[in-house]
């Protein structure tokens, strides 16, 4: 099973994440976008996961799998997030990466 979408979830989720207060560390990294701008950045990868999906499998069963691997992406972050936060915020721009190369790759593969 492609996890493309999976993986731009689990970006969105920690950029939505890092809305929160309690979730954003001290001190602050030089790169750590502001509340609006993670806000908006994690709203628009949630579209652009759901659009990966629905590309990949067609209407019904891309939403339905792509439901499936939001939910996924969400466990992986509130473990991660109760384990060791900063690994999982700073993990969201490499997974979001890789998403994007392996959404290329299919691309070119096709």
């Amino acid at each position: 099973m492609p996890l493309e979408s999976a993986m731009i979830s689990y970006a969105a989720l920690a950029s939505l994440a890092l809305v929160q207060k309690k979730n954003r560390p001290t001190p602050p990294p030089r790169l750590l976008p502001t509340r609006r701008v993670a806000l908006c950045l994690g709203i628009a990868l949630l579209l652009v996961a759901a659009l990966v999906a629905i590309g990949r499998w067609g209407g019904g069963l891309g939403f339905a799998s792509w439901i499936g691997q939001l939910s996924v992406a969400g466990v992986m972050l509130v473990l991660l997030m109760s384990w060791r936060p900063r690994i999982a915020l700073l993990s969201a721009p490499w997974f979001l990466a890789a998403g994007f190369a392996l959404v290329l790759a299919a691309r070119i593969q096709n």
